[in-house]
């Protein structure tokens, strides 16, 4: 699983009057600490990269207050769980937490259940005092190690494509949906004091989980994630890429359509002879080859290697969102694509 990751998000507004949707990208979260504590700089050695995507509604305020504050609430909750477990006040009985000190499944999970609560509280205040109604859905990945952390809340989701043994692609969901009309959610909100009309909470907002909606909040609309953990060392699929998207994505694109359109167009050949024009107008900027040295020539293939893929991945990601306002989506539609940098377009 230790290999370059190769991302792009793209989004649309749509119809909308305004693009209330709002993402993350921090491929080396470690290097957001604000401290310097050299006593847990040996439990850094695993990859430590959070992607998200939030949807906002009635406004943008809590996506754009996700998409800067979520994943440092959560940095600071895994070093405070790390020197923790340095200090030796946390269990030891997960089969995962080896003598290293590395964090448990059970405490990462924990580390984001309180990131999730913590940026809810602290915006609900900030809401309350300026008498905002914005709320927002979120879903985040989180690599560590080898380990992939899906948290979702309200309709926004997430999908794995991996190659089976037949070779081809299959969509694996990585997300469960949260809305009023999903049994057990609707059955909470109820037990709680609210109702749900015509598959929405009091007939207003349709997501039964999300960041802020801090009138929605005493009637059962929670802002606790699920969340999923997948261990790619030991499961017998070969990942290719992760979508993370709004609703206004997975809408009018079913999850195994969506797989299908990317892994199609990363393997075009339309596609790479678009990519490769492209590179070779720009490499008409740059010095000729033969009066490079061997250094130089061995960074420059480097460089147009992570350029071609980057490149590529772009455009697949453009084209998709595309797609899904062709076939008629009106709302915000955003995408974020995770391409594993092992594996072959």
């Amino acid at each position: 699983m230790m290999c370059t990751l190769t991302l792009l998000v793209e989004g649309s507004r749509g119809e909308r009057d305004e693009m209330q949707d709002a993402h993350s990208i921090v491929i080396d979260l470690w290097s957001l600490e604000d401290k310097d504590d050299s006593k847990i700089e040996a439990f850094k050695r695993k990859r430590l990269s959070f992607f998200s995507v939030y949807d906002g509604h009635s406004g943008a305020k809590a996506a754009t207050y996700c998409e800067n504050v979520l994943h440092k609430n959560l940095l600071n909750n895994i070093q405070s769980m790390l020197e923790m477990k340095m200090e030796g006040l946390l269990d030891a009985d997960d089969a995962l937490c080896n003598s290293s000190g590395e964090l448990s499944p059970k405490h990462i999970t924990r580390c984001i259940l309180d990131a999730f609560k913590q940026t809810n509280s602290d915006f609900i205040k900030i809401v309350q005092k300026e008498r905002l109604k914005d709320g927002c859905t979120a879903v985040v990945a989180l690599l560590y190690g080898d380990l992939l952390y899906t948290a979702n809340l309200g309709d926004s989701a997430a999908i794995l494509a991996a190659e089976t043994d037949c070779r081809s692609l299959k969509c694996f969901p990585l997300s469960k949906e949260h809305t009023a009309s999903v049994y057990s959610e609707r059955m909470r909100i109820q037990k709680a004091g609210g109702t749900v009309k015509n598959g929405r909470v009091e007939g207003v907002i349709e997501v039964s989980r999300s960041i802020g909606d801090a009138a929605f909040k005493h009637l059962g609309v929670i802002c606790t994630p699920e969340i999923k953990i997948d261990n790619f060392s030991t499961e017998k699929l070969h990942p290719h890429f992760v979508i993370l998207g709004c609703d206004g994505l997975w809408s009018k694109m079913q999850k195994q359509d969506v797989v299908k359109f990317v892994g199609d167009f990363l393997s075009a050949e339309s596609t790479h002879q678009a990519v490769e024009e492209i590179l070779e107008q720009q490499d008409l900027q740059l010095p000729d080859e033969n009066l490079l040295s061997v250094e130089e020539r061995v960074k420059y293939k480097v460089q147009r290697t992570v350029r071609y893929r980057k490149m590529t991945v772009q455009m697949a990601v453009k084209a998709l969102v595309n797609e899904a306002v062709k076939r008629g989506s009106s709302d915000n539609v955003s995408a974020l694509l995770i391409f594993f940098g092992k594996n072959k377009f």
